[in-house]
């Protein structure tokens, strides 16, 4: 939803904070920093994951018990898809 105010041609967007938000330079800036810096670091949260998950799921035994949940879940999941 575009709200123009003051027949201006650039659409102000609303917002919940009204006046005491940011502006739209400040506001696009932020989203742009999140997103490059989730970007950047999301693989290093991955590899972290993985370093410390690793030994864990290496077992045997722990492997073939999350197989089994795995395969029942992918089962529960097709039949309710097909209703």
């Amino acid at each position: 939803m575009c709200i123009v105010l003051f027949r201006s041609s650039v659409p102000v967007w609303p917002s919940i904070d009204g006046s005491l938000g940011l502006t739209e330079e400040d506001s696009l800036s932020y989203a742009r920093n999140f997103y490059n810096f989730g970007f950047a670091f999301l693989p290093l949260l991955w590899a972290v994951n993985c370093f410390s998950f690793g030994p864990f799921f290496a077992t045997p035994t722990l492997s073939l018990a999350f197989a089994h949940v795995f395969l029942i879940l992918i089962i529960a999941y097709a039949n309710d898809s097909l209703r």
